[in-house]
């Protein structure tokens, strides 16, 4: 199951349980975030108060429009965007001028998120009538290099630049992305660490700019999701390459390459972008997976595992690496590690249908083979369109 990465303009969650005072704390801090409308409304994303007159949100949800105003959440008042302040290409990353603003900034954590703490993400009213989303920390490289922080909060497009906040309120990162499985599912959420923000406001950069001043990169990378969505490969190849020579810094636009490479079978090319990517973001667990899976292909399983032992290492619930590092290992004749990582990349993803499929054929041909049709039929009522032709092929 590849994955990619994508950039964000609306997100949604399902809420969790969470004592009412915590919920009611957070809800407090509304005021301090807004949704950032662009194109006469026909865009929008979103940002939060972190002076008078300044907002915080990614540097694509604006993408070098001229025009534009925010809301703060809960009124309807709008005030206007004159300019930026300051950005950071690498980090996606913008200060917006909006003089007209008034409001309580949110202030910034300064300590570092842990692994299952609880987080939230306000929402986009745009798109949903929920206040505020939940989740927790699946894990963070805030300590390390690469500054990304992972939530369990499943996100769709629609509020990138908005704020991941703690119990306290406080912003531990920029939402900006989350991965797709290849069929188009929801996996996870990603925000930048909030210390590339501190980076940014050092800079004391107070001399109002123009707003479109942003390169095109943004354009060309959402021209190269239609195009890599509607199977248009070589158009897409084509964005994406434009993208990456106008912010060749930026390490999302060589992921994404990398993944249009594995579908175009240019596993050498892919290989490639994946350690571009790991050179800029040595904590990045995906480009590690994407590239074990390539290093697979190229039949070298022993590099291969080498790669998915680094994407499991960074995130310990990295279902879809434990599932290929599985693959691999059968490769490797390691029947007792292999079954050990399908039921792991299960017991973590209990209703993943190409889980069950991949150890089903495993057990099949390698070790059980009522096991593996029983692994099938499971993949079956879990939705996997391929199940049935295993079903049909080899238990009747």
């Amino acid at each position: 199951m590849v994955k990619k990465l994508v950039i964000l303009l609306v997100l949604i969650a399902n809420q969790n349980g969470y004592s009412q005072n915590i919920l009611n704390d957070i809800k407090q801090y509304l005021s301090s975030t807004v949704t950032i409308f662009l194109d006469d409304n026909t865009k929008s994303g979103s940002g939060f108060i972190i002076d008078n007159g300044k907002i915080v949100t990614n540097l694509h949800v604006i993408e070098g429009n001229k025009n534009g105003y925010v809301i703060i959440n809960g009124t309807d008042i709008k005030h206007k965007i004159e300019g930026y302040f300051d950005y950071d290409n690498r980090n996606d990353l913008t200060i917006l001028s909006v003089p007209s603003l008034k409001g309580l900034p949110l202030i910034l954590a300064d300590e570092l998120p842990k692994n299952g703490d609880k987080v939230f993400a306000f929402e986009n009213p745009v798109i949903s009538t929920k206040v505020f989303l939940e989740g927790k920390i699946e894990y963070s490289s805030s300590t390390l290099v690469s500054g990304i922080i992972k939530t369990s909060i499943p996100l769709k497009f629609g509020n990138s630049g908005g704020a991941l906040v703690n119990t306290k309120g406080q912003v531990l990162g920029i939402i900006f992305g989350a991965t797709l499985t290849s069929d188009e599912e929801l996996d996870a959420g990603y925000a930048i660490d909030v210390s590339f923000l501190k980076n940014l406001l050092n800079n004391k950069n107070e001399i109002e700019k123009k707003l479109n001043i942003i390169n095109d990169t943004y354009y060309y990378l959402n021209q190269f999701r239609l195009n890599y969505n509607a199977k248009n490969y070589s158009v897409a190849m084509s964005d994406i390459n434009k993208s990456i020579e106008l912010n060749p810094q930026l390490f999302m636009l060589y992921y994404n390459r990398a993944n249009l490479k594995l579908k175009l079978n240019d596993l050498q090319g892919c290989i490639v972008d994946c350690n571009k990517s790991i050179e800029f973001v040595p904590n990045f667990a995906y480009a590690y997976y994407i590239r074990g899976i390539v290093k697979m292909k190229l039949k070298n399983n022993s590099a291969a595992k080498a790669d998915l032992n680094k994407a499991i290492e960074i995130d310990k619930n990295f279902a879809s690496a434990y599932n290929m590092r599985g693959i691999v290992e059968g490769n490797l004749k390691d029947f007792t590690r292999a079954i050990e990582d399908f039921d792991t990349a299960i017991k973590i993803e209990p209703k993943n249908s190409l889980f069950f499929l991949s150890r089903g054929g495993f057990k099949y041909f390698c070790t059980n083979k009522k096991e593996g049709c029983q692994d099938f039929q499971i993949a079956k009522e879990l939705g996997h369109k391929d199940a049935q032709i295993f079903l049909d092929k080899f238990c009747k």
